[in-house]
């Protein structure tokens, strides 16, 4: 079987033929075990080809000579190779994993860069001085670990740091290297990209993965084993560098293993020491062994119950089952090669200092993980149990990796394979990565740039994670042309997006269910729900999609993670957003369709649901916006758009042509268009804020440059979202700062019922947003807009009783072979209502106070939205999707038989209005008559 994008060698086929012929020879054993381990791999975990092409052992000459003659093709910088070590190793395997492969990995469309050059660009990156305290923090967590009394408990010197790529981990534990003496293993598996840096330490990696044991105590015995003879060899050397020096710095070592071979060297003796000192354990451990086998025999005798006519002794019997021999023999090997480290560690300590505290960490070290003795303990747990015995030594182990294993690394005590582990000893994940820390570009001042600037991919680049900030600046021409695109593929974990009908597995989300909560999630974010499957999602998102790891809390019940504002990922992400309406030939409803997949499942917890659409509502039209302001064929969606253009693509032409002359509420000024003429509005994603420090213009000019809205906390009074708007020139020229800025002040509501329009006013003197006394000197505008969303019913009658769309799980399906929707009866456009009670009564009763406002207010212009269709907003299609996306789950919408709701509610489980709850008492209309629904429309104030 061939694939597209697989250039197969001319002499493949016979080096497959020699390796099919070694692997079915039926005197190699260990070659079927590797046979099976390797389909193994590949069916868990399609990409990790290097693993089941190493585990393959080949022990042919010429296939494997050949074998690495086989031309390699990787793509950009990614995290993937496509070659024909696929090819090579499909056709060994069966036809089964031939198709998973051959289908599913095809060649990545060229990129506008080179691996060499993303090589380059990274150790470039290396070479500059660390940037910011990263490493610092680090350092003091680790000295806190080595002298903590905590350290003599069990599996206390072992620490996991997991945070996504691109997020310098590996820099970071390189820097605690200068103040801290450091043994680094980098374990990437084979197959990886070129791209890395620094190379992977093959030696320890192809030993610590050699399926050198069948059991636990066996694995832990070799690996102390391993450690005996690797202090050893760094004793040695660090003996014969620097003589008998009473003290040896810890960053001179760390520039002696940077010369060119010597890490690699000092490795290979290590593990070529191994076999000398394992002789020497092994026999110790075979005479121990039988001593104790013997003893245990004898205490068995003695316990065992008399015979007929033998005099009992006083003494009772032992209530624990005797130990079995492989037991006895497993807990003396590892007693044997506990011994056997102890003078290398002390040979080790004495050569650079007693007290030192010596660091090994392990990069990539999620590889561990794919190897299991024979009684199910993964290599990982071996080793840690390993470094559990070096604890009283001030030896520390950490283990980074930007794995999904999150809750391996981080198992509550009680699921610790070792019941030694104890819950107060155990160190979370450690995730406090650099962020924001570009050298030259914080803090970022104000009056320097003008919009136009900031949606540049040279601003955007320095913000988040240094992977961008490193790469755009120490990247060539090419790789600067190229950073969003660069972007695009870490945050799809691919170069494209998956197929719309891949699936992994049915127990797991596919890649495309991934690369779209990922996009969702970094544009109008997400909450997942409080459940496992949520907690997979999630960590999938860690590992592959960028996903930021916020913290592990010391429990380890649960971890915090979240997309950040990195407006290059943000930008990356809009323009998928844009594929995938391309895909549904540009369906106004694909993205809502797409949110409502995951919501339904349950993966996106119900949440504030009104808070949810409202983001997304805004974020199509800000993306609407963009697409009829921009000729250009490749938009750029962080561009600043007008204020006029932002309102026409969210509310229509027709609601814009009626609300433009508006005046503000509050005090006499110009009309909406006039006031807003040249103000733009940018905002590519969103934060959560914490506190009430959002709703603010300073806040609003910080969210300008990075071109984030904010939601509001839930604590925050009257607002609930924040998108910043600046008060430009008519020659773009104005530079961005606090005193140009304002902002769209939304509060979003999402009940069955209108709300009182005095009752959601908004002011913002009641949230301070602009400067205390601001309005003395300058009156400036800002907008007031409530979003009504839930005055729609929930669920209509109609809609309850006959379902209005398939499910999901075939919507994706049908809609790519028909585009079709399900017959819907929209009600005209309707022109503007007039609220029962005009804003107009309500602002002038505020006017008339007796006591006239000491302060001229900032000029407000209130817009009242009711409703959730295509009659408000511009971006709805199908009013229906969204009606399903606000609706608050319970029994009563999920009920199987809506025809029969009266009857539940009738039995008074939950309360609502109408006479099936209150109606067994006379004379209650307030809560026995079911209110009618509001009018949808647009009211202005003025």
């Amino acid at each position: 079987m061939r694939s597209q994008g697989l250039r197969l060698d001319p002499q493949l086929d016979t080096i497959t033929s020699e390796i099919q012929a070694w692997c079915n020879r039926p005197e190699s054993e260990r070659a079927r075990r590797n046979y099976r381990f390797a389909r193994t791999c590949l069916q868990e975990d399609p990409d990790d080809l290097g693993l089941a092409i190493r585990a393959l052992k080949f022990t042919s000459e010429k296939a494997r000579d050949e074998f690495w003659k086989v031309p390699r093709y990787w793509w950009g910088a990614g995290e993937r190779v496509l070659c024909d070590d696929a090819a090579l190793v499909a056709l060994v395997l069966s036809n089964d994993i031939v198709k998973l492969i051959l289908e599913s990995w095809v060649e990545a469309p060229r990129t506008s860069w080179t691996s060499e050059d993303s090589s380059e660009a990274t150790r470039k990156a290396w070479t500059i001085d660390y940037v910011g305290d990263g490493a610092a923090r680090l350092i003091k967590t680790v000295e806190r670990i080595s002298l903590n009394d905590s350290i003599a408990m069990p599996y206390s010197n072992t620490m996991p740091i997991i945070q996504s790529s691109g997020t310098g981990k590996s820099r970071m534990v390189d820097e605690m290297a200068i103040s801290i003496f450091t043994l680094p293993f980098k374990l990437a598996p084979m197959g990886g990209n070129g791209a890395t840096y620094p190379d992977c330490d093959e030696t320890i990696r192809d030993h610590l993965t050699s399926g050198i044991a069948n059991t636990r105590h066996e694995l832990t015995a070799k690996y102390l084993v391993f450690f005996a003879s690797l202090f050893s060899v760094v004793a040695k050397e660090v003996k014969e560098i620097w003589g008998n020096s009473p003290r040896v710095s810890p960053s001179e070592w760390r520039k002696h293993l940077e010369i060119p071979g010597k890490r690699a060297s000092l490795y290979s003796l290590a593990v070529q020491g191994v076999s000398a000192i394992l002789g020497k354990v092994v026999e110790e451990t075979w005479k121990r062994t039988q001593r104790e086998i013997a003893s245990s025999e004898q205490r068995t005798t003695r316990e065992s119950p008399p015979h007929s006519g033998t005099p009992a002794t006083d003494s009772p019997p032992s209530t624990r089952p005797p130990k079995s021999r492989e037991v006895i023999a497993g807990e003396t090997f590892c007693d044997c090669a506990s011994e056997a480290v102890k003078q290398p560690i002390q040979e080790l300590q004495e050569a650079i200092h007693p007290a030192s505290i010596i660091v090994l960490y392990f990069d990539e070290s999620h590889i561990l993980f794919k190897f299991k003795t024979s009684d199910s303990n993964s290599y990982y747990h071996g080793l840690l149990s390993a470094l559990d015995v070096l604890r009283l030594s001030k030896i520390i182990g950490l283990f980074l990796s930007t794995t999904s294993y999150l809750a391996k690394y981080a198992p509550t005590y009680d699921m610790m394979p070792s019941e030694r582990a104890q819950a107060a000893a155990l160190q979370p994940p450690y995730t406090e990565l650099p962020f924001d820390c570009h050298p030259d570009f914080f803090p970022v001042p104000q009056n320097k740039f003008t919009v136009d600037k900031l949606s540049t991919p040279e601003f955007q680049a320095n913000f988040g994670r240094p992977l961008f900030w490193s790469r755009y600046r120490y990247g060539s021409d090419s790789i600067r042309a190229g950073i969003v695109e660069f972007a695009r593929g870490k945050l799809l974990c691919s170069p494209s997006l998956a197929s719309a009908s891949s699936s992994d597995s049915q127990s797991s989300p596919s890649s495309r269910d991934l690369q779209e909560l990922a996009v969702l999630d970094m544009r109008i974010m997400l909450d997942f729900g409080p459940h496992r499957d949520a907690n997979i999602v999630q960590q999938h998102l860690i590992e592959r999609h960028m996903r930021i790891a916020v913290c592990v809390p010391s429990h380890r019940e649960y971890f915090y993670s979240a997309y950040t504002s990195e407006p290059l990922l943000a930008e990356a992400a809009a323009r998928v957003m844009a594929a995938i309406r391309k895909e549904q030939k540009d369906d106004d409803d694909a993205i809502a369709w797409m949110l409502q997949k995951y919501t339904k499942s349950g993966l996106i917890s119900k949440g504030d649901r009104g808070e949810m659409v409202a983001r997304l509502l805004l974020t199509l039209a800000f993306d609407k916006a963009q697409m009829s302001s921009q000729a250009e064929a490749a938009i750029n969606y962080s561009n600043a758009v007008l204020v006029k253009d932002f309102l026409v693509a969210l509310l229509g032409e027709e609601q814009w042509g009626r609300i433009k002359t508006m005046r503000p509420d509050n005090t006499l000024g110009k009309s909406l268009e006039d006031a807003f003429k040249y103000a733009k509005v940018r905002f590519t994603h969103f934060g959560r804020a914490s506190d009430d420090s959002a709703s603010t213009s300073a806040a609003a000019f910080l969210a300008m440059l990075r071109g984030i809205a904010f939601q509001c906390c839930p604590q925050q009074p009257v607002i609930d979202i924040v998108i910043p708007v600046f008060l430009d020139n008519e020659s773009s020229t104005a530079k961005v700062c606090e005193e140009r800025m304002t902002a769209l002040l939304i509060q979003v509501k999402n009940r069955v019922e209108s709300s009182i329009i005095a009752h959601v006013a908004i002011d913002e003197a009641a949230v301070h947003f602009f400067p205390e006394g601001s309005a003395q000197t300058e009156q400036r505008p800002y907008i007031a807009i409530v979003m009504d969303l839930g005055i729609q019913p929930v669920q209509t009658q109609k809609y309850a009783k006959k379902s209005q769309h398939p499910p999901m799980e075939n919507e994706g399906e049908g809609r790519e072979a028909t585009h079709t929707r399900p017959s819907l009866d929209l009600p005209p456009p309707l022109s503007l209502v007039t609220p029962s009670t005009p804003s107009k009564v309500i602002i002038g009763k505020e006017k008339s106070r007796e006591s006239p406002r000491v302060t001229p207010p900032h000029l407000r212009y209130s817009l009242y939205i009711y409703g959730c269709s295509r009659a408000v907003y511009g971006v709805i299609g199908s009013q229906d999707i969204y009606a399903n996306l606000l609706e608050s789950r319970n029994m009563f919408n999920e009920h199987s038989r809506p025809e029969n709701l009266a009857v539940l509610k009738g039995m008074k489980v939950l309360w609502a209005r109408g006479p099936e709850c209150y109606g067994f008492g006379q004379n209650c209309p307030a809560v026995q008559e079911v209110r009618g629904q509001e009018v949808e429309g647009v009211n202005v104030g003025g």
